[in-house]
């Protein structure tokens, strides 16, 4: 079987599901983006997802203190307005518990495990995480594709 330990789980997947959710989040309030600098989002966030899930907080007190480090990437590494920043943030992780909201009950029925089982064992958690990727970035290729914006903040993430 293979091992893997939850930092490892952590790392991996908190990239990917943080750059999508950064792009996801821009995307809908109309910014465009540098794939360079939102996967410069991704791992940043990633360690600090390491770094949120370490400390001593109650189950979803962390997901408060991430967005307010994705809002901070943004604003920093983009550029942008903190405002700008706050609601592409807020719009990504409320889209992102969304879709977890869905998404670990049937997986959880389907594997016949409860969600602290979930938790506890870093591949039935990078699995969700990946599914949960997965769907982001479908709904990242019909927003772009489409061009739907919840807002229209600016033509570029710099122009601020």
């Amino acid at each position: 079987m293979v091992k893997m330990n939850t930092l490892t789980v952590l790392l991996v997947g908190g990239f990917a599901e943080s750059a999508v959710v950064a792009a996801v989040g821009l995307s809908l309030v109309g910014l465009d983006y540098n794939w360079g600098t939102i996967l410069s989002v991704g791992a940043l966030q990633a360690v600090f997802i390491c770094v949120a899930r370490a400390l001593p907080f109650q189950v979803g007190i962390h997901t408060y203190l991430l967005m307010v480090t994705m809002m901070l990437l943004l604003h920093y590494l983009l550029r942008i307005r903190p405002l700008v920043a706050l609601i592409a943030s807020l719009t990504g992780m409320c889209i992102l518990a969304l879709i977890e909201t869905a998404v670990i009950p049937l997986y959880a029925r389907y594997f016949t495990v409860i969600l602290p089982e979930i938790m506890a064992r870093p591949l039935l958690r990078l699995g969700v995480t990946i599914l949960d990727t997965a769907i982001m970035g479908i709904i990242l290729g019909l927003v772009r594709k489409t061009g739907f914006a919840f807002i229209r903040a600016g033509r570029k993430a710099n122009e601020f």
